[in-house]
């Protein structure tokens, strides 16, 4: 094994060249040099590069009130002002106080006379090898190496030079290098605690003044002095020690407090996670509610129209039989006509009537039934809402603080009509059977809008309309169209009288594709100025697709225009999701900066709360 190793110049760290101590089995002897090598007295040791940048502001905030009380309260060493190893004259911060401590040590090295000297006392001083042998093992190439951990590191290597060392003193060595380890993490964690700040200013103040003890240790003639009389300078062992057993108790105080604010830290988060678990159980119990209100009104109102269409049955059977009544008597009133012996004098033929015209009228419910398609959202609230298990919760509470951007604020809020894009291409979230989290924020979304007066909500998810053996012919563009007019037709009540003048009736019951895009634009038209009219769809990128664009993109388009034409009476909101984001339908977007990314937004909860996006929305 080398006798030394130089690794000031490793790559990222700074481990001070600490004094490494070589035994020699047959004498006893140490050495003092930091290398086989010989020394170069004329080249001074290169700046350090240290690697924890944060824990060095911190000392170095510290340092200058720090220094002034050391100013203060303790008086500097005889002579000590005017060298270059003053610590307090023309310091600004650690690096310069710690280069002057390098200087020192340099100095201290320089003198072959001390290693000579050390050399014919060495069997009186064996303990010291000990002692050096432990601090070569103390490696502070760590990721919070800084100039004050190295000068506490030399300040080390002197007091075990210097003392006469015994065993409990060596032991309690080892624990100082760690302790300001913590420190510097401590500094870097509460920057804003007063406690730590004040007992790390104490702290600071004490290692100032090791630093100036150690510098004095290694520039004074009379540590030779000392080796000559009585084998160790004895005279600095009492000012080392102490500030030692003082650095150990300032610490000490330092971490106490730093533990304290951890468990304070770690109790205001406790009482968080506990009030945020209990806002989640709230929450689902809340969501739970309004999904139970939900279904039993979706209920009710399909056995109103089971009931209704039972109603308009037993109405045309009954029309059925009167006209079969009517016609019975007409043919036996005929015959008797024809055998009366006064017929042919008697009856004259009625006077000639116009013939009356009449126009097809269609209410929703066999406008609805026409279109076939019916409650096609619901159908897919429901399928989303059971795969919800299988979603990331992490993704769904992402997805949930797009209520909380600025954007997604803006345009529901805004009163008047508009749109906005979401997409999810950074870090995508899993798809499970074409349901993502922003199918679920949708679902939810819609939810919550369907509780609230004068809003109707259309909802469509591509996602599910893809894949003909789930979805069956309700695949696409003109699926997703015939929805849209099917939930318009079931959540407001049209005069439909002037559909016959309108359009040609005989290819809307064929669900005619231009017929139904001309349809929703009408319906649209219709809706009352205090309505505002939601249009939602979810997984847009999917009918980007070659086989579906055809059919898609003239919805897409229907549903943009509308929200930007100002003489709609009506205040039309469009809301696109998609994961991941869209190729074409964006430029409609792109231009006024109207995509969300949902990737790039903070991560607000670990856990999710739809009810918290209800509440949101309530507000």
């Amino acid at each position: 094994m080398p006798a030394s190793v130089d690794r000031r110049h490793e790559v990222g760290k700074y481990v001070p060249n600490t004094q490494i101590a070589v035994s020699t089995e047959s004498s006893g002897a140490i050495s003092l040099s930091n290398s086989s090598e010989p020394l170069d007295y004329g080249v001074s040791s290169p700046r350090p590069n240290w690697t924890n940048i944060e824990a060095l502001k911190c000392w170095n905030d510290l340092f200058r009130t720090a220094l002034n009380r050391l100013i203060s309260t303790s008086p500097e060493p005889s002579g000590r002002s005017k060298s270059e190893y003053s610590i307090r004259q023309g310091k600004n911060d650690w690096n310069d106080v710690y280069n002057a401590l390098e200087n020192a040590k340099a100095k201290y090295e320089q003198s072959n006379k001390v290693a000579g000297m050390l050399r014919k006392t060495g069997e009186n001083i064996a303990p010291v090898a000990q002692a050096l042998k432990i601090a070569s093992n103390m490696d502070p190439g760590s990721p919070y190496s800084t100039p004050v951990l190295s000068a506490v590191n030399i300040f080390l290597d002197a007091v075990k030079t210097a003392a006469n060392v015994r065993q409990q003193v060596l032991e309690e060595f080892n624990d100082i290098i760690p302790k300001i380890y913590d420190i510097e993490f401590f500094l870097v964690m509460f920057p804003e605690d007063v406690h730590i700040s004040s007992a790390s200013l104490d702290l600071t103040v004490t290692i100032l003044l090791a630093i100036e003890q150690t510098i004095g240790f290694f520039i004074s003639n009379r540590f030779v002095r000392g080796v000559k009389a009585m084998g160790m300078g004895a005279s600095y062992e009492t000012d080392l020690l102490k500030s030692l057993n003082t650095i150990k108790a300032k610490s000490k105080i330092l971490l106490e407090e730093a533990e304290k604010s951890q468990m304070h830290k770690f109790d205001r988060h406790s009482q968080r996670m506990e009030k945020g678990q209990q806002q989640v159980l709230q929450g689902q119990a809340d969501l739970l509610n309004i999904v139970q209100s939900l279904l039993i009104d979706h209920e009710k109102q399909k056995k109103e129209a089971r009931e209704k269409d039972y109603e308009i049955q037993q109405m045309h059977v009954k029309l059925e039989h009167s006209l079969q009544t009517i016609t019975t008597l007409t043919i036996q009133n005929e015959n008797l006509r024809s055998i009366s012996p006064i017929q042919n004098i008697m009856w004259l033929p009625p006077p000639h009537r116009p013939t009356p015209t009449y126009t097809w009228y269609l209410n929703q419910d066999a406008l609805r039934w026409m279109i076939k398609l019916p409650d096609a959202d619901l159908i897919d609230i429901s399928f989303i809402h059971n795969r919800k298990s299988s979603l990331s919760t992490n993704d769904i509470a992402q997805a949930e603080q797009i209520v909380h951007s600025q954007v997604f604020r803006n345009w529901i809020v805004s009163p008047n009509s508009a749109k906005l894009m979401v997409h999810w291409d950074f870090q995508p979230p899993k798809t499970i059977a074409g349901v993502s989290p922003l199918s679920l924020f949708c679902s939810t979304l819609t939810q919550g809008l369907r509780t609230k007066q004068h809003m109707i909500s259309v909802l469509w998810f591509c996602g599910r309309h893809i894949d003909t053996s789930e979805a069956g012919e309700h695949v696409g563009g003109h699926s997703m169209l015939a929805s849209i007019i099917d939930q318009l037709l079931r959540q407001h009540t049209f005069d439909t009288r002037s559909l016959s003048s309108s359009f040609n009736m005989a290819s809307l019951q064929q669900n005619d594709y231009n017929e139904l895009l001309s349809l929703f634009d009408w319906l649209v038209k219709e809706l009352p100025s205090t309505t505002t009219l939601f249009c939602i769809v979810d997984g847009v990128a999917l009918f980007e697709r070659e086989e579906y664009w055809e059919r898609s993109a003239p919805v897409f388009l229907k549903m943009i225009n509308l929200s930007n034409d100002p003489t709609v009476p009506v205040v039309v909101k469009v809301l696109f999701t998609s994961t991941p984001g869209t190729d074409m339908v964006r430029g409609a977007f792109e231009q006024e900066d109207l995509i969300l990314e949902v990737g790039n937004l903070l991560k607000w909860a670990s856990v999710s709360s739809e009810e918290r996006m209800a509440r949101v929305l309530g507000e």
